[in-house]
């Protein structure tokens, strides 16, 4: 199985937008915000405004969550039937839009995943699969696009 693309050294995207801060929302009492950091040039990552840390590390040593790619992918979902608490199946097989961000930037790509044991692939709009730049990748999975926000600081 043939592994992600990823750059030699960091890049930034072509034609990417600016993307400062950007949130997922994946209900009412769960937001996940992301905000680029520039001296470490990645996203530090906070839950309901607070900072979140790898909780790997002793509490004397916090490393803060920051990730240099974030994938937002988004899929169709519907609730489990009987669910009382509105559990979500997302369908991860298939193909959809989604989101890259990396180095303050966005570009918007496509996904493709055929089955269970295939990794998801990512392409830009002209068909390329992207490179990722080294350091940690987060996926952000969502059901539409209403639950991403692209905030920019003033």
């Amino acid at each position: 199985m043939k592994a992600f693309c990823f750059h030699d050294a960091k890049t930034a995207p072509e034609n990417g937008e600016a993307a400062e801060v950007f949130e997922v929302r994946y209900h009412a009492s769960y937001l996940a915000e992301y905000r680029y950091d520039e001296v470490k040039q990645g996203y530090q990552r906070y839950y309901v405004g607070e900072q979140q840390y790898d909780e790997t590390h002793r509490d004397d040593d916090q490393k803060p969550i920051i990730a240099t790619n974030v994938l937002v992918q988004i899929v169709p979902a519907r609730q489990i039937p009987g669910s009382s608490s509105g559990v979500l199946e997302m369908d991860t097989i298939g193909s959809g839009k989604g989101y890259y961000f990396t180095m303050d930037q966005r570009i918007e790509v496509l996904w493709e995943k055929n089955s269970n044991q295939d990794l998801t692939r990512y392409y830009d709009l002209d068909g390329e699969e992207i490179h990722l730049n080294p350091g940690q990748t987060w996926v952000q999975v969502i059901s539409n696009e209403e639950q991403l926000t692209i905030k920019n600081r003033e």
